[in-house]
Order: structure tokens, then sequence, then C-alpha cells
């Protein structure tokens, strides 16, 4: 190791963004939730709809469920916090599912 190099190791990120009001976010977290679960239970109970088309978007549907709920909550919990920041671990495996096709 040479004299002088930076050995330090990031364990958490400063959450930054646009001041959004609180209220505002968990309205329209609510509204996405409401709509995606509204499909899939709409894909599901309905016989009508169940072609394959409409079986991909309620599959499709409940993935944008599980992505928007591992993201808001921590979102929505850092509007109460005085340090907005995330842990390292939470930040890539975040960015992994996204950066692997689905987001």
């Amino acid at each position: 190791m040479a004299v002088g190099e930076n050995v330090s190791t990031v364990t958490e990120f400063l959450l930054l963004g646009f001041p959004v009001p609180f209220l505002l976010f968990l309205g329209i977290y609510l509204l996405a939730l409401a709509g995606y679960l509204g499909l899939v239970l709409l894909t599901g109970m309905d016989s009508h709809l169940q072609s394959p088309v409409l079986f991909l978007l309620g599959n499709l549907s409940f993935v944008a469920i599980s992505d928007a709920s591992s993201v808001a909550p921590k979102m929505l919990w850092n509007f109460f916090r005085e340090q907005k920041t995330t842990a390292f671990v939470r930040c890539s495996s975040v960015s992994l599912l996204h950066w692997d096709g689905r987001g």
C-alpha cells in the first residue's frame, strides 16, 4: 500500500432530492400501489381476463409493487429523520434490481 493512499470505505449514502411534501409523496405512492394491486386482482379474479398478455401485465404489476415497496417506505421514513442516509448495501441491492433489466 502506498503512503497517502485513500483506504476509506463507503458505508452509507446521503439522500438528497427534491423538496416534495410528505403527504404528496405518500399520496402518489398509495395511488400507484392501489393501481398495481387493482390490476393484479382484476386479472387474477375475472375469468374473461385470462389471456397471456393480461397474465404478463399482472405479473409485471406485481414486480412494480415490489420495486416501489422497496424504495418508497425508506424515502417516506427519511422525511422524519434528521440524518437522511441509507446503507450502502441497501442502495446497491436496489440499484442491482434496476440494472438487471427490470427498472
